[in-house]
């Protein structure tokens, strides 16, 4: 049997790796899996996830790792890609336009931070030309340097993003994803100030403080169910 693929898509620096880390720690995404089996692909995530933790940035992905070979409680099996951000600019390359081919499902990635948005976009747009599957989803991540700790988009309701300005120019795009859109924070909202859980380092860097990730387990939950993992 064919063990399922899963791909992230995004520009550098928008926060994939540190995505999978949270997310895969997250207790609703992480109980589904046997730890055993899956120690070994979990041990390198699990040590970024200790970085985060002890307010420690995360070191930047020189090249596309292998695929991490996941076995559920259930003895079913996945694999989960981490596409390196440069990659997307190589679609040329059958290498990397294999890994979008290869991939039963594919979340895109944009950071809502972003300093050139519409770069971001094109990666995106590029990513889906070059794949057969439509089984996509959308993330946003860095949410929490936009939105409130109780901001109602959090709920991802039908077409949250429509009202805000910021994606208008790039609605053609994000419809494609229909209701599989959503705001995540991988570092989220200090427990008690509610504020950003992120501090500045002494040349002005964002690190990691006190870290409550928001809704990182949504997306791959999703992606997970698009290949009958519940």
């Amino acid at each position: 049997m064919t063990r399922p693929l899963i791909t992230m898509w995004g520009s550098s620096q928008v926060g994939k790796t540190t995505y999978m880390t949270m997310a895969l720690s997250h207790r609703s995404v992480s109980r589904l899996f046997d730890r055993e089996r899956s120690e070994r692909a979990l041990a390198t995530l699990l040590g970024s996830r200790r970085r985060l933790m002890s307010q420690q940035g995360m070191n930047p992905t020189s090249v596309s790792p292998a695929p991490l070979q996941l076995t559920l409680a259930a003895g079913q099996e996945v694999a989960l890609s981490d596409v390196r951000g440069g990659d997307t600019q190589l679609l040329g390359q059958d290498r990397v336009a294999d890994r979008l081919k290869q991939a039963d499902v594919i979340l895109f990635f944009v950071s809502w931070r972003s300093s050139n948005l519409g770069h971001e976009f094109l990666a995106v747009r590029d990513g889906l030309d070059a794949t057969p599957t439509k089984r996509w989803g959308l993330v946003f991540t860095k949410c929490e340097t936009a939105f409130d700790l109780r901001d109602d988009d959090w709920e991802c309701s039908e077409g949250w993003w429509r009202e805000r300005e910021l994606l208008r120019p790039h609605a053609s795009i994000i419809e494609l994803f229909g209701d599989a859109v959503w705001p995540i924070s991988s570092f989220g909202y200090d427990r008690e100030t509610g504020r950003p859980a992120v501090m500045l380092d002494e040349f002005g860097n964002e690190l990691p403080w006190n870290i409550r990730p928001k809704n990182v387990e949504v997306p791959l939950l999703w992606a997970l169910k698009q290949v009958g993992i519940e």
